[in-house]
């Protein structure tokens, strides 16, 4: 219902990275997300189901096309640690734009 994940984030060595996997029996398989950083176009943050429900979408710019990751749902984490994340991508998103 809440899509609870494990998530581990870094942003050091140039590279943006995630890796996550949901909680519980059944739920899926481990997935990762790398995108180097001079390529983070933008960020979605989006709330679902009454607002419990917290996800993040990567685009990376790739050439002249924009790729659109699957959602990482945040829901599991603190609210400290889901602005500090935010925070960081937002940093990183401007420093590309300026």
């Amino acid at each position: 219902l809440f899509k609870y994940h494990y998530i581990y984030f870094s942003d050091n060595e140039g590279k943006i990275i995630f890796n996550f996997y949901p909680l519980g029996f059944f739920e899926g398989k481990k997935q990762s997300i790398r995108i180097p950083v001079k390529e983070l176009y933008d960020i979605e943050i989006r709330k679902s189901f009454l607002g419990i429900r917290k996800s993040i979408i990567l685009y990376r710019k790739m050439g002249n096309k924009i790729a659109k990751y699957p959602p990482i749902y945040l829901s599991s984490l603190s609210d400290d640690q889901r602005t500090r994340i935010i925070n960081t991508l937002d940093r990183l998103k401007i420093r590309q734009t300026a």
